[in-house]
């Protein structure tokens, strides 16, 4: 509920949430059974958003949910 005691009020209607992923990574062999793991992905989405204030056509707009991950990580094999 919000202030005035209403329910739904506030909705937010999202839209088109694909998007793609793209990556690489390597594995560099430190000694014995033990390597060094590092990786770089790339992910693009948008989202198409919708914004009803009171049953009302408010605002609409798209979110770019865009970024780039690096990892790092060691591993020993068995």
């Amino acid at each position: 509920r919000d202030a005035r005691g209403d329910v739904n009020s506030h909705l937010l209607s999202l839209k088109d949430e694909n998007g793609y992923q793209v990556g690489a990574g390597c594995d560099v062999h430190l000694y014995g059974n033990g390597s060094v793991y590092f990786a770089v992905d790339y992910t693009e989405v948008a989202v198409d958003a919708t914004y009803f204030l009171y049953g009302r056509l408010w605002s609409t707009g798209t979110f770019p949910l865009d970024h780039i991950r690096y990892r790092l990580g060691a591993k020993v094999a068995f």
